[in-house]
């Protein structure tokens, strides 16, 4: 069993230690959060958390070269990258695919390159394993 706000707080931390290797402070974007995924699969008051980190407004080598900071340090910090190819959009950004070695959390992190009048954004999303909410946690006040 695992309280949601300590999972919320471990997909935070990773966000921001991602956002930390990217070292591309000039950028805009959101903070790194997460919310609940009540969606349990089967498991009885089960749950996950789902966390995204995007920085943009800059020019794409920057974006560029913040994804390559990450991915060179992704095994340091204890990331296993699994994958790394193109997404399956025409424009075929790169992306890797990685698992902390920690929580098992997943993450993707995302290159998106320019098109159509848009700019280039990083985009990291972690998805953690799924937990089981002790009997005292109502998961539907949980956001």
């Amino acid at each position: 069993m695992a309280d949601p706000e300590t999972i919320r707080g471990q997909v935070e931390s990773h966000l921001t230690v991602i956002k930390k290797m990217a070292d591309l402070p000039k950028g805009k974007g959101n903070p790194p959060g997460a919310l609940i995924n009540t969606d349990n699969h089967g498991v009885k008051r089960g749950y996950s958390m789902y966390g995204v980190w995007s920085v943009y407004g800059l020019s794409n080598e920057e974006i560029g070269a913040g994804y390559a900071r990450v991915k060179n340090a992704l095994p340091a910090a204890g990331w296993r990258i699994v994958d790394e190819g193109r997404d399956a959009t025409t424009v075929r950004d790169p992306e890797l695919w990685a698992e902390s070695a920690t929580d098992h959390a997943k993450l993707v992190l995302e290159w998106v390159q320019p098109s159509h009048g848009k700019g280039a954004v990083l985009l990291a999303t972690i998805d953690s394993r799924i937990y089981v909410a002790p009997p005292d946690v109502d998961l539907n006040t949980k956001v």
